[in-house]
């Protein structure tokens, strides 16, 4: 009996196709993948060489008229820890832009839209919801900021309006105004770009197990048919799991691959503590002024789900599998979500406001230290779809669900404001 190979994934690693090179063979440049701490056990790889059955008429009941080879796809899900920059990017002069994580590659590729950047030093006369700065260019309608407060933790705050002054309105006010020479963090930003505007970029893995050189496999032109899950749990890590449908896959020469120890950079992890939940009312005629609903919820539980922020492939006779591109499907709402808090003793916010149907920002910001870093998870305009009474342990609980609609908390107007501002949703990290 020959060597049996043990079923065990050693190293998974990643290239992000650019727009124009969907399915291009790149491991010749092995250099360019990057590792992926997916997390162990969580990897799958299935491979459909899809074979179709010719069905030929046949003249006996027991002949079988073969098969014809078809285009053949691979699907790969793992899952991976929301890891947030081990570098934060330094203030003055010509700053450099934050370190991207594992993540936050991942997350782009789906999402479409990403910005580094780049961090700025606070000028005198801020006030806790405006920024004077004459670093602005280093900011745009719609990004993240954080600021180290005095205890230092990191307060993660959107900024909503930039105007020809070199100050920033901050979509709600910091716990003090920064003084002068402060800085002023600026992150990762993390929008879902245009559908119709988003270059194509895919996904290209390259999977490797403990045996190698018999189990290498090369994954190309792929992308995200099915959106990634976000699971959050209070007091356990953040986690995304991503499920990848490729149009090619190839069994890859051993040679080009090593399954060396790996170091993973930039892989700062927090666990879902140490955070707030917030959420205020949108004054739809002065949108960048909300009016706070409450601060610090105490939310049991919470959710949000992108199911229709997904992409799917425009195909072709030609391309790669038949796949020319992918591209976000049209389908609305992009984003829901839910969350559980205490039903405190005449307690209606959230019940009228279903009933109003006005529109409210919540804000999740996952951790705020400076040496390991924070998330936020922006949803700048919702509508309440639901509330019920439920119980968590014998406590008195709502449940309230709701649907992101386009960022109406800038002045700019929908049709003219950038991409990252318009996004039904946003994701920051520091």
């Amino acid at each position: 009996m020959g060597n049996i190979n043990v079923g065990q994934t050693a190293r998974l690693r990643c290239y992000i196709e650019p727009n124009g090179s969907l399915g291009t063979n790149h491991s010749g440049t092995i250099a360019d993948f990057w590792d992926v701490p997916a997390i162990e056990g969580s990897i799958d790889l299935k491979v459909d060489p899809k074979n179709i059955e010719k069905k030929y008429l046949r003249q006996n009941r027991d002949q079988w008229a073969g098969m014809l080879r078809g285009i053949g796809t691979a699907t790969l899900s793992f899952e991976v820890p929301w890891f947030f920059s081990a570098i934060r990017s330094a203030s003055g002069g010509s700053p450099a832009a934050i370190a991207a994580t594992p993540t936050s590659k991942l997350l782009a590729a789906w999402l479409g839209g990403c910005a580094l950047g780049t961090s700025m030093d606070a000028n005198a006369s801020c006030t806790a919801s405006l920024i004077k700065t004459s670093d602005y260019a280093n900011a745009a309608e719609g990004c993240g900021v954080a600021w180290k407060n005095a205890s230092g933790k990191l307060e993660a705050r959107t900024v909503v309006d930039i105007d020809g002054s070199n100050d920033l309105t901050l979509d709600q006010a910091l716990s003090a105004a920064p003084t002068a020479a402060d800085i002023i963090y600026r992150g990762i930003d993390l929008y879902l770009a245009d559908r119709t505007k988003t270059a194509c970029t895919s996904f290209q893995f390259i999977l490797s197990g403990v045996e190698y050189e018999e189990d290498a496999w090369l994954l190309r032109a792929g992308q995200c048919l099915v959106a990634p899950t976000l699971t959050l749990k209070n007091g356990e890590r953040p986690t995304w799991k991503f499920t990848i449908e490729f149009a090619a896959y190839s069994r890859i020469d051993a040679v080009l691959l090593s399954n060396s120890n790996v170091t993973y950079t930039n892989v700062n992890e927090v666990l879902v503590s140490d955070g707030i939940f917030t959420a205020w009312a949108i004054n739809t005629a002065a949108p960048i002024t909300p009016v706070a609903i409450k601060t610090g919820i105490a939310v049991s539980e919470c959710s949000f789900d992108f199911a229709n922020s997904k992409r799917i492939p425009i195909t072709t006779p030609g391309g790669v599998g038949n796949v020319a591109h992918y591209m976000v499907v049209g389908d609305s709402p992009k984003v829901t979500g839910k969350f559980r808090c205490p039903w405190e003793e005449d307690d209606q916010t959230w019940l009228d406001l279903m009933v109003s149907q006005g529109k409210i920002a919540l804000n999740l910001q996952i951790g705020s230290s400076y040496t390991q870093g924070c998330g936020l998870i922006r949803v700048a305009a919702a509508e309440i779809t639901d509330w019920q009474r439920v119980t968590n342990n014998g406590i008195l609980e709502q449940e309230i669900s709701w649907s992101a609609v386009l960022d109406m908390m800038h002045d700019t107007g929908i049709d003219t404001a950038t991409e990252l501002a318009n996004s039904p949703f946003k994701l920051y990290m520091f």
